[in-house]
């Protein structure tokens, strides 16, 4: 389980993340969705031991990570760009992180292959990175975060970069692929399609706060304020003795939105 405690994290006078607790069950996807700005990257970093807390405390299977370096989490982080080697084949860019553990090359030429395979790019193994597209790129980049086996799989706007179709497409594979390998994650977006298809969990962060957090149909049922409402895809809010209405005639939603699911009233 990777559990945040009051987590506190500032820029000088900026608070960017202010106060956050969650936790994540292993094997699980939790989605952190907010808007641009709003301290999801930086909480991000914060896990992956790139930015230091100014309070609070980041735990992993029981152990405070405090003054421990990131290269010695055993968490694997993936950016919006990939950030893909264009000097070094696919198979080569997905093998890198097995060569610095010293794997030998037999069992790392396997595990590329099984990696291609499981983000259905067989046979891209000695091609290179620039001749792929966006969406081949980012299944690439996947393949070498997952290479290591790593604890924790730390996702940050990993398809933003994309055009909305592709997106939609590469997030259900993405669902497919966290889901098969049994990989917890967590996934910082702020596209509320793109967390409602990955995740079981999600945490919606405004002004550097969680304001709700729990299953993602739960958080598309009932938004706890406007605000969120809003933030998540609603069109309409309705108060009062309109809202009363609507409710009484409407039947209990029981399932989450898609990319073509029409906007509710709330």
């Amino acid at each position: 389980m990777l559990e945040l405690t009051e987590v506190t994290v500032r820029f000088g006078a900026t608070t960017a993340v202010d106060d956050v607790t969650l936790a994540v069950q292993e094997g699980t996807v939790l989605a952190v969705l907010g808007p641009s700005g709003c301290g999801k990257s930086t909480l991000l970093r914060a896990v992956a031991g790139l930015e230091p807390l100014d309070a609070g405390r980041i735990a992993w299977r029981g152990q405070d990570l405090r003054g421990v370096p990131t290269h010695e989490r055993g968490f694997a982080l993936m950016f919006q760009d990939g950030q893909l080697f264009p000097h070094a084949s696919v198979g080569d860019n997905i093998a890198y992180s097995l060569r610095l553990r010293g794997v030998g090359r037999a069992a790392r030429v396997r595990r590329v292959h099984e990696l291609l395979e499981l983000v259905g790019l067989p046979g891209y193994a000695e091609r290179r990175t620039p001749t792929l597209s966006g969406g081949e790129q980012q299944r690439v980049a996947l393949a070498r975060s997952l290479a290591a086996d790593p604890g924790l799989l730390l996702l940050d706007e990993p398809l933003s970069a994309l055009d909305r179709s592709l997106r939609g497409r590469l997030a259900g594979d993405l669902r497919e692929i966290l889901s098969s390998t049994g990989t917890t994650a967590v996934l910082v977006t702020h596209d509320h399609d793109e967390a409602f298809t990955i995740a079981d969990r999600m945490a919606v962060m405004l002004a550097g706060r969680i304001v709700q957090e729990g299953d993602t149909a739960q958080v598309w049922r009932a938004p706890v304020t406007r605000e969120v409402a809003s933030f998540i895809g609603f069109e309409t809010i309705l108060t009062g003795s309109a809202a009363s209405t609507v409710l009484r005639a409407s039947p209990t939603p029981t399932t989450t939105p898609t990319a073509s699911t029409p906007r509710r009233a709330f």
